[in-house]
């Protein structure tokens, strides 16, 4: 049991890490970005007038253009033979994550997808 949860660790982990800290990262910018429409002071007005969609559909976009920016960035060839090559990635582990970059890619698609459908639900 202990060597199959270790070598689950050492093959999947590294992935599942970073899939924790890109929605850590999601999150906290959502959550920024949302208090900043709700509570600030210079979008008072202008939430007063607009409601709780403008908090939302701003909170979204702030995620959707993370997103947007990320999701080519682990399809790319080109950086990931770079990076694999370069004498900063010499560990095993750390050249087996970037072979897992699909993952990564999914997950900022399909976050893209949600928050889409959020932001245009939100923009009536």
């Amino acid at each position: 049991m202990a060597l199959s949860v270790r070598s689950w660790v050492a093959n999947e982990g590294g992935k599942h890490l970073v899939l924790v800290l890109w929605l850590g990262a999601n999150t906290l910018l959502f959550m920024r970005t949302f208090l900043l429409y709700y509570c600030g002071q210079q979008y008072h007005y202008l939430h007063q007038m607009l409601g709780l969609g403008l908090c939302i559909s701003r909170a979204s976009a702030s995620v959707l253009n993370l997103n947007c920016s990320l999701v080519l960035l682990p399809m790319c060839r080109s950086l990931l033979t770079y990076l694999r090559g370069t004498h900063t990635v010499t560990s095993r582990k750390a050249r087996r994550l970037l072979d897992k970059s699909k993952t990564f890619h999914v997950a900022c698609g399909v976050a893209i997808c949600v928050f889409s459908g959020l932001w245009v639900l939100v923009r009536d």
